[in-house]
Order: C-alpha cells, then structure tokens, then sequence
C-alpha cells in the first residue's frame, strides 16, 4: 500500500525520518527499511484516529480525523490554522515506533502486563518499561486534543 498524506497517514516517511533524527532511542525506526516505515506510518495513523478528539472535521467528507476546527488551545496554542499539528505528528511517529517493535494485531500475553484495571478509571500497566514509556510520549503529545484525555477509545 502507498502512504498518501492526508489519505492514510498524517506524516510522510521522510518527515518522520526528520524527527528521529533527532531522537535517541529510535533504533527500531533506525533499522526499518521504507516498506516498513510506511506500513508502521499507516499502522499509527489508524491507531491515533480511533481516538475521540474534540472539535469538529472541517469537512464531512475527509478521511484523518485531521484536519479540525473549533479546537479549544491546547497548552495556550491555537491550532485551528494548522491541518496537522506537530503535536499530532509526533504522537503518529511515537506510535510507529511502538508498532514497529511489537505486532499490534496480537493479542498480548498477560506476562506483558503488572497489572491492569477496568473501569471508568482503566488503567494498564506494563511491565516493559520502554513500551509504557513510548506510550506516555503518545499519550502526552496527544493531551490536549483528546475528549477525555486519556487515551481512551470510544465505540459509540
């Protein structure tokens, strides 16, 4: 599958090879040849859409979630002028990296996990310190953006 920004991913290949250029610890997107960087790109793109945003798409007919208007500031900026982000671009190239090391269609083994807990409060927590720490990057370039903040998932 070809990556199309604004079709099916929010950051091209060499835009993400921009901003891990910069970032230590990027071995696995390092070591990745392009085919995989798209897939991981494509991957996390999906991943970040299925999440609930506040404010509305600016058209009833786009396929990202992004571009959005009526974007409250986030962090005292207004991103309403921008069609993506920076933050929104780092949290795809944090998830790609998380997608490049694990097989995210796997269901994961329950030795992957200190605990977890359900509820209104879910929460999980791993014991891989590295996955739960590129899931923070994610989840905190993402606040903000999100109706609820926490990385939930709705499918209503």
């Amino acid at each position: 599958m070809a990556l199309v920004v604004g079709a099916n991913s929010y950051i091209s290949v060499a835009d993400a090879d921009t901003y891990f250029a910069d970032r230590p610890y990027a071995t696995d997107w390092d070591n990745a040849d392009d085919a995989d960087k798209v897939k991981s790109l494509i991957m996390a793109t999906t991943k970040i859409d299925m999440r609930d945003f506040k404010g509305q798409r600016v058209s009833s007919n786009q396929v990202l979630a992004f571009p959005r208007t009526r974007l409250p500031l986030v962090d005292g900026v207004d991103y309403d002028s921008e069609v993506y982000p920076q933050p929104i671009l780092n949290a795809v190239c944090e998830e790609a990296l998380i997608v490049l090391g694990e097989n995210p269609t796997n269901t994961p083994s329950e030795a992957q996990y200190k605990r977890v807990k359900s509820g209104s409060g879910n929460e999980v927590e791993y014991r891989d310190a590295t996955v739960s720490f590129k899931r923070s990057l994610v989840n905190g370039y993402l606040k903000g953006f999100e109706l609820y903040g926490n990385g939930s998932v709705s499918h209503g």
